[in-house]
């Protein structure tokens, strides 16, 4: 079974793995009791709407109202809170996935929000081969950041890819927006994270495909 990709671009949380439900809402509603108990905080699937359609910062100025301050802290809060816990697990399946589609010969690209060293950690503590490349939020250099273009442009240039080798794989808007700038990326969108029910229909004008299932992506990626 071959792919016509040489590259997959992949998000992190909640397309490799299951993260949201096992840290970052989870660390949302621990730093909204301590810091904004009078703000009713929203539902993992109110969360994971808030995170497509405007992102976790615009969330918290606009929707919770917090003062920038808190909104600058919650990123260290975030960051304490994921290394002080487990990472999560990747979804069943997943890693079956991007060890066949190395078999084959190609290349795993990590990009996204989530910090590169917990991004490592994670497929150590599975066992795992470490991506060809891993971009995290990178505040040193954040146009090798998510969601600018020339973190794409980076890849390609580093690999020597096409654009039409490359597909960009992600629970977010962020990924695709990215993409966007070049006409023969393909973009897949996934589904199978919890809170994600409302996502779908969003994601169809955004992708060339929404995978609801690690099977369907692995069909997608192999078809």
């Amino acid at each position: 079974m071959n792919s016509r990709f040489k590259c997959l671009v992949i998000d992190h949380d909640d397309t490799s793995v299951d993260s949201t439900p096992k840290i970052n809402y989870p660390c949302y509603l621990s730093f909204m009791r301590e810091y904004a108990p009078s703000i009713p905080p929203a539902s993992l699937t109110s969360f994971q709407n808030y995170l497509f359609d405007i992102g976790i910062t615009k969330y918290y100025k606009d929707v919770a109202r917090l003062p920038d301050h808190l909104i600058k802290y919650e990123a260290e809060y975030w960051q304490a809170y994921a290394d002080s816990h487990d990472p999560p697990d990747f979804f069943p399946g997943f890693l079956d996935v991007l060890k066949h589609f190395k078999q084959l010969g190609g290349l795993v690209v990590v990009v996204s929000y989530c910090d590169k060293n917990n991004i490592a950690r994670a497929y150590t503590k599975a066992g795992s081969f470490l991506p060809d490349k891993i971009f995290g939020c990178d505040s040193h250099n954040p146009k090798l950041s998510k969601p600018h273009k020339e973190l794409l442009v980076s890849i390609m240039r580093e690999f020597n890819l096409r654009e039409n080798e490359i597909v960009v794989i992600d629970d977010m808007s962020d990924g695709f927006r990215m993409a966007d700038h070049f006409k023969g990326i393909t973009k897949v969108g996934v589904t199978y994270g919890d809170g994600h029910e409302d996502i779908k229909d969003k994601m169809k004008g955004m992708c060339h495909f929404v995978a609801t299932s690690v099977k369907e992506l692995n069909d997608f990626i192999f078809m």
